[in-house]
């Protein structure tokens, strides 16, 4: 690809100065006119930024997921001392105010923070949305952050 103006930014006959994107073999890809190199500057701006959002859709429909492996959620019997570890692992206010945000719509998520803060969100648009914004709420007071769920899937800490 190769960017140009015609007529040294010169206006043509009809008054329109005019860029172009040709490709190797100087065929005009995209072209751009107008009275002003202001106007002209406007519709390049507008056609990088519809050209950036085609990108954005195709990049998702190729990788939804952002490359990232999907989640499988596994079932595990749970034991006493894991019965006991999950009763005492969050204190009774955490409990109602986790409880109010998780019992939301989904998509939803949990977090723990470094310093024994709970985090959740809900209404988010994806398993992975859910995930990254729990995740970014407790990453903006913590350091350490542990994702503990998605929807109704426990994340066991490794």
């Amino acid at each position: 690809m190769k960017p140009r103006w015609l007529n040294d930014k010169q206006p043509d006959e009809n008054g329109d100065i005019t860029a172009v994107v040709e490709n190797a073999d100087g065929t005009p890809v995209s072209v751009f006119k107008g009275k002003t190199i202001e106007e002209v500057a406007d519709k390049l701006l507008e056609g990088q930024t519809q050209a950036n959002r085609e990108i954005a859709r195709l990049f998702k429909k190729i990788r939804p997921d952002h490359g990232r492996k999907t989640l499988k959620p596994q079932t595990k019997v749970l034991t006493a001392d894991d019965k006991f570890r999950l009763a005492s692992e969050m204190s009774d206010p955490d409990k109602e105010r986790i409880g109010k945000i998780y019992g939301g719509k989904d998509w939803r998520a949990l977090a723990k923070g470094g310093s024994g803060r709970w985090y959740a969100v809900n209404a988010a648009e994806s398993e992975m949305a859910a995930a990254d914004r729990v995740l970014q709420d407790c990453r903006q007071t913590e350091t350490q952050c542990q994702l503990r769920a998605i929807g109704n899937f426990r994340i066991d800490r490794r």
